[in-house]
C-alpha cells in the first residue's frame, strides 16, 4: 500500500511539472523526475516498458543524473538577425550607388550575389543546453529600379546550419528560401522598404543521452532524428536620409515578423530514452529603431562608401515555449512537457561595412554584423558579395 501511495504521489508531481507554468523545467529536469524512484512517475518497476527502459527503471535509485542531451527544438532567434537586414542593406546600397552617381535611384536592372558566414555561441542555461553554431549561406537575386520612385526584386537564398551542443550532440539543418522585396520613395530621401519570404527547412538532430545512476546503471548513446519545417517572414523598414556634403545619415524604423513551424518527429536509437516530439511552432514580432550613416570617398578606381548602422531591437511575441513529448518505450504513450529558454526582450545589433562603386557597373561589398546585449548568446556575421547594374 505504501509503495502504491509513493507511486501515485510521483505521478502527480510529474504531471504538475509537465503542465504547470510555475513549475517550468528543462528536458533534463523532466527526464530526471520521470526516471527517479525506479520510474515511479511512469508506474514504477511494475510498469510495462520497452527492454532498455525496463532495465533502467529496474535499477534506478531514488535520484538520477539523467542527461537529456541537446534540446531538439527550433530556434528562430538564431536567424532573426539575417535575411531581412541583408535585403534592406541591399536596397540601401542601391540608393548609395545612385547618390554617388548623382542620379537618384536611376533606372535599370541589377543582379547581385552574396555569401555569408555566421557564428553563434549560446551558454548553458536552466532550460537549454548551450551550443556553438556555424552557418554558411548564399543569396542570389535581381531587381529593377523604376526611375527614382521604386525598386522591385526577388532573391533566392540557401543556408546550411551546423552546430554542436555542449557535450550533448548536435544538429545539421538546411534552409531554402525565396524572397520578394521592394522599395518605394514617395518623397526625396524618404523611403519605405518591404520584404516577404518563405523558407523550407530540413532538420537533422543528434541527441547524445548520458544517464548516470551509479552504482547500478550507466547509459550513454546517441539518438538521431530528422524532420521538416516551414518559415514565413515579412518586414517593413522605413527611414529618411539627410545629406551633408559626402555624408549621408538618418533614422531607421523597422517591423519584422517570423512564423516558424516544425513537424512532429521520432528519434531512433537503443538507449531506452528515445523521444517522440509533437508539432512545434514559434512566432516572433520585433521592432527596431536605429541610425544609419555613410560617407562617399572618391578615388581613382571608384567611389568607396563606408557605412554603419546601430539599432535597438524589442521582441513582442517570442516567449518561453512548452514542448510536448513522450517516451517511445512507454507503451501507454503518456505525454510530458519541458520548457525552452525565455528569449531576451531587448538587444542591440550593430553593423559596419563598405561598398566600392566602380565605373563599369560592378559594386563589390562587405559587411560585418554583431549582436550585443543578449544575455546568453553572442553572434558574429560577415557578408560579402558583388552587385552588377546592367
Amino acid at each position: 500500500m505504501r509503495q502504491r501511495a509513493i507511486q501515485a504521489a510521483a505521478v502527480v508531481v510529474a504531471w504538475l511539472a509537465a503542465v504547470t507554468p510555475a513549475a517550468a523545467q528543462g528536458l533534463n529536469d523532466v527526464l530526471g523526475g520521470l526516471l527517479s524512484n525506479q520510474c515511479g512517475a511512469l508506474g514504477g518497476v511494475s510498469g510495462t516498458y520497452g527492454p532498455q527502459l525496463a532495465a533502467i527503471c529496474g535499477a534506478a535509485p531514488a535520484s538520477t543524473g539523467a542527461g537529456g542531451g541537446g534540446t531538439s527544438t527550433m530556434d528562430t532567434r538564431s536567424g532573426q538577425y539575417g535575411e531581412e537586414r541583408r535585403l534592406y542593406r541591399r536596397l540601401q546600397e542601391r540608393r548609395e550607388q545612385a547618390a554617388s552617381a548623382d542620379s537618384a535611384l536611376g533606372g535599370g536592372f541589377s543582379l547581385f550575389a552574396s555569401t555569408e558566414y555566421q557564428n553563434i555561441n549560446k551558454d548553458n542555461s536552466r532550460f537549454e543546453t548551450g551550443f556553438k553554431q556555424d552557418t554558411v549561406g548564399i543569396t542570389l537575386g535581381g531587381d529593377y529600379a523604376f526611375g527614382a520612385l521604386a525598386v522591385l526584386g526577388a532573391a533566392f537564398d540557401y543556408a546550411h546550419e551546423f552546430g554542436e551542443y555542449n557535450d550533448a550532440g548536435g544538429y545539421d539543418n538546411n534552409k531554402y528560401g525565396v524572397f520578394v522585396y521592394g522599395s518605394l520613395t514617395p518623397l526625396p530621401r524618404l523611403f519605405i522598404d518591404a520584404t516577404v519570404g518563405y523558407r523550407r527547412i530540413d532538420y537533422d538532430f543528434d541527441r547524445r543521452v548520458t544517464l548516470n545512476m551509479l552504482p547500478a546503471v550507466f547509459v550513454k548513446g546517441p539518438t538521431t532524428a530528422d524532420t521538416d519545417g516551414n518559415e514565413f517572414r515579412t518586414g517593413v523598414n522605413t527611414g529618411y536620409d539627410f545629406a551633408a556634403g559626402r555624408f549621408t545619415f538618418g533614422p531607421r524604423l523597422a517591423v519584422n515578423y517570423i512564423y516558424t513551424e516544425m513537424d512532429s518527429f521520432k528519434e531512433s536509437g537503443n538507449t531506452g530514452l528515445e523521444l517522440a516530439y509533437d508539432r512545434q511552432h514559434q512566432e516572433s514580432l520585433t521592432t527596431s529603431v536605429g541610425m544609419f550613416g555613410s560617407m562617399a570617398i572618391s578615388t581613382g578606381i571608384g567611389v568607396f562608401v563606408p557605412q554603419a548602422t546601430a539599432e535597438y531591437v524589442h521582441e513582442f511575441l517570442n516567449d518561453q515555449r512548452d514542448v510536448h513529448f513522450r517516451l517511445l518505450q512507454d507503451p501507454q504513450n503518456r505525454k510530458f512537457t519541458f520548457q525552452t529558454d525565455t528569449p531576451d526582450r531587448d538587444y542591440v545589433i550593430v553593423s559596419i561595412g563598405t561598398v566600392l562603386v566602380l565605373p563599369n557597373g560592378l559594386s563589390p561589398f562587405i559587411n560585418y554584423r554583431e549582436l550585443l546585449g543578449y544575455k546568453d548568446r553572442a553572434s558574429h556575421t560577415v557578408t560579402a558579395g558583388l552587385r552588377f547594374v546592367c
